[in-house]
């Protein structure tokens, strides 16, 4: 039987450790931490770098949620290459991309990206194929980050659980060129700048949710594969959306559409 032990460092951050009952021992060796780490503060980020951790077999928090964390860059994480679990960088000041994750090649569980108020872009996850292939109880999120201008940097995904991108006001254009498969479902809601969504190669998916997203004028899935599979549709507040492109024979195609420039659905035959 395993249980979880907490430890509280002096430095300011948290391991969170799972454990047999029989040993109690921290599993930390060649490079591979056996654990969780939850990094609060500035001094806790660059005393996790001299660890030179490789392989985290739990998740990884960058972040405070009762303050704003001040950071450079993200340089203490250089080495990680695998992630089984889940990352999550959030309430941060000062990093305007992710360029010092290059190495990380794999996230188990979720990503989490929400209220970094310098974030540019997410450059140095562009290793990352899957997100969610461990059952989560979250979907990846990438929110509320004002200056986000665009998501390129996972552009190599091929496939995702649920995947949320909300609130972010300067993203202009959501290109995932590579995804083919959601397993849940994709939501884009309240990006008042977006104007383009490329999912050109997404052949398989659970639904789909576009709400208040003022600019856009046009979304298609041209891959969309036909399925007797359940898909859902949800288009609201989309003034300037004309048209929805053809979709292949859905069986099981439940569709919302509210607040939108469709005049007809002529465009689903």
């Amino acid at each position: 039987m395993f249980k979880i032990i907490t430890i509280q460092l002096f430095l300011g951050f948290l391991i969170v450790v799972s454990c047999t009952e029989k040993g109690d021992k921290i599993n930390f060796h060649n490079d591979t931490f056996e654990g969780s780490f939850t990094l609060k503060s500035k001094k806790a980020v660059e005393e996790f770098g001299k660890l030179n951790i490789k392989h985290i077999k739990g998740s990884l928090t960058i972040g405070n949620d009762s303050s704003m964390i001040e950071l450079e860059n993200l340089s203490a994480l250089s080495s990680i290459y695998r992630i089984e679990q889940n990352l999550i960088i959030k309430n941060t000041n000062g990093i305007s991309d992710l360029k010092e994750l290059a190495l990380l090649e794999y996230i188990g569980g979720y990503l989490q990206i929400e209220n970094n108020k310098d974030l540019l872009n997410l450059d140095g996850l562009e290793q990352i194929q899957t997100l969610g292939e461990i059952l989560t109880s979250r979907p990846s999120r990438i929110s509320d980050n004002p200056l986000l201008e665009n998501i390129q940097g996972i552009s190599g995904l091929q496939s995702i659980d649920y995947f949320e991108l909300e609130n972010n006001a300067s993203l202009a254009e959501v290109a995932l060129p590579n995804l083919v498969q959601a397993t849940g479902v994709i939501v884009l809601k309240d990006l008042s700048s977006l104007a383009t969504v490329d999912l050109s190669e997404l052949n398989s998916a659970f639904g789909i949710e576009c709400i208040n997203l003022p600019q856009i004028s046009q979304f298609e899935l041209p891959a969309l594969k036909p399925s007797d599979k359940y898909f859902y549709m949800e288009m609201k507040d989309l003034p300037q959306l004309s048209q929805l492109h053809s979709f292949p024979d859905l069986s099981r195609f439940e569709l919302s559409i509210e607040n939108t420039g469709i005049s007809n659905l002529s465009g689903l035959s």
